[in-house]
């Protein structure tokens, strides 16, 4: 991390970001002269390669609590200057709304449009320090949620800072007697004493995996999932306004859908080995009806095993006739059904969807009848975006959107900076909403507890999309679970585990520092800090070795 000093107590100026530039390539047949024999030439012309983009931002909420209790310090973005963070729309809400609102699909113009309305580019966005609180005391503590965005590629994340000074300033009288304190009085001058400080080996830090609530929770279990997955045959249909075809059969869309529930799957599976109490599972898919086809309980290989299979249904074959179509209605139905039949102490279920029901209406009230049982629904908007120009898509689009958003749980502030249990996604980073609902619902997991300056004394933290899966025996054990072994590694080395990020995606981490009245007291009386902290990012494809972490091996 930079240690310029000018970017004090903030987010590092030097992120690692692997941006590349444009280049052009243009091949010409050469030498070719005119003579009387035959000839001929073949010329491949006006040849290219361009390079994509990758880019890290990021997003915050810092609160303090001190002498007037728990304060909202600052966040991004802020557009009123109140402190407290502004809604983010997910990418696929608002790409949908560039496209109504600019009469073209162009995912170029939008995504940038996106990151310049809505994440810090540092410095330019921020150059302050994030964290400036000048009369700390023991008992005090801070936060910061943060959220990390990568455009235009998936890639690896890594925490990590420095520590720029330690320093002790002053020795007061109360100060010298006091355990701890390698200082005295006699240190004392006209200027103040620069390290020997104590205040960074008695901070205490957390790092963790959040679900964008500013707090950490830790592993949670004892509840039902249904997947409500849709089944009908616009699963397979691009949206034309992304191909410029006016019927483009796109089976990867289906599969991306598939890919991003799978590790929905994955993950309960993962967290329920590690918690005390399991977690139940089911699926539900509807199409012209509404069908459990995986009963509720803990067989995760038959719930993979079914969705890894629903690509190669007759149902989505290019020329289908039995095209089926959206009784979302009943897919909650039987969603309910299945959860009435558990016993659980909490109870969810996610649906995906990429059109409108058959019956809007219906469809919102039986998901209304579903919460005000106690369920907990989230909903998945899937590549809802319209045909630019084209009013009724448009109006079609809207009205899906806002089914599947009125049909959601509200949020109340335990997912971060939204109001609805409700993600729009592209099937590009649909995995990214999959992984969040999976934190929320299953627990949190920590990756870092210690000091802050053996947290700043580190390497940096190599960070997993998909930690619920990487815990191992110690990390489970400490967060009140069970042990296991279990881990799923996607970094070719030897105990390095981590699955890379998605891009447009949002993933949420915490960092929370305090300073605990019954280990610290006196020593640290007016010492002072100074350090970095800052994420950063490298590529994902063609890299076996993120930051180094396999040579370090």
């Amino acid at each position: 991390m930079s240690q310029d000093t000018n970017d004090r107590i903030g987010l590092s100026r030097r992120k690692v970001l692997a941006g590349l530039g444009a280049v052009g390539v243009a091949s010409a047949g050469a030498g070719l002269g005119t003579t009387a024999y035959f000839n001929d030439s073949e010329t491949f012309e006006d040849n290219t390669l361009t390079a994509g983009q990758f880019d890290l931002l990021l997003d915050w909420q810092q609160t303090y609590t001190g002498p007037n209790g728990l304060e909202q310090i600052n966040a991004y973005p802020d557009s009123n200057g109140d402190n407290d963070q502004d809604i983010i729309p997910d990418f696929g809400e608002y790409l949908s709304d560039w496209v109504i609102d600019n009469d073209e699909y162009d995912l170029r113009a939008a995504t940038d449009e996106y990151k310049n309305d809505y994440f810090a580019d540092l410095p330019d966005d921020f150059a302050g320090p994030l964290i400036e609180l000048d009369d700390v005391k023991p008992g005090d503590h801070g936060e910061v949620t943060f959220s990390a965005h990568l455009f235009d590629n998936p890639g690896y994340l890594r925490v990590g800072g420095d520590l720029i000074a330690d320093d002790e300033n002053t020795v007061s009288e109360p100060e010298a007697g006091a355990d701890g304190e390698d200082n005295g009085l006699e240190d004392n001058g006209e200027e103040p004493i620069v390290g020997g400080g104590e205040l960074a080996e008695s901070i205490d830090v957390k790092f963790w995996y959040d679900d964008g609530d500013n707090a950490f929770e830790g592993l949670m279990g004892d509840h039902d999932t249904v997947i409500v997955f849709d089944r009908s045959y616009s699963m397979v249909e691009t949206d034309p306004s992304l191909q410029g075809s006016t019927d483009q059969y796109d089976p990867q869309k289906l599969q991306d859908a598939v890919d991003g529930a799978v590790s929905l799957v994955d993950q309960l599976e993962a967290a329920s080995v590690n918690a005390v109490d399991p977690i139940n599972i089911s699926v539900v898919t509807f199409g012209g009806n509404g069908r459990v086809d995986v009963p509720l309980g803990t067989d995760y290989d038959g719930a993979r095993t079914f969705l890894e299979g629903l690509p190669n249904s007759p149902n989505f074959d290019e020329d289908s006739s039995n095209r089926e179509g959206t009784n979302m209605t009943d897919g909650i139905s039987e969603a309910r059904s299945v959860l009435d039949g558990g016993d659980a102490e909490g109870k969810c279920m996610v649906i995906l969807g990429d059109g409108v029901a058959d019956d809007s209406a219906a469809a919102e009230s039986e998901a209304q009848a579903a919460k005000d049982e106690g369920v907990t629904v989230y909903t998945v908007q899937y590549d809802l975006v319209p045909i630019p120009g084209d009013a009724t898509s448009e109006s079609t689009i809207l009205e899906a959107r806002e089914l599947l958003r009125e049909m959601a749980s509200d949020a109340n502030g335990t997912a971060g900076p939204r109001e609805k249990l409700s993600f729009g996604t592209v099937p590009n980073n649909v995995a990214g909403a999959f992984q969040h609902i999976a934190l929320h619902k299953a627990g949190e997991v920590c990756l870092f507890e210690g000091t802050l300056s053996e947290f700043l004394g580190s390497d940096g933290l190599l960070l997993d999309a998909e930690p619920l899966l990487t815990l191992n025996e110690p990390d489970a054990a400490e967060q009140g679970g069970t042990p296991t072994d279990e881990t799923r590694p996607t970094v070719s080395c030897p105990d390095v585990n981590a699955t890379p990020f998605s891009a447009c995606s949002t993933y949420y981490f915490g960092f929370e520092w305090s300073i605990d009245p019954e280990e610290v007291g006196n020593e640290i009386q007016t010492d002072s800090i100074v350090f970095d902290i800052g994420f950063g990012a490298e590529q994902a494809r063609h890299n076996e070795s993120p930051f180094g972490v396999c040579e370090a091996e």
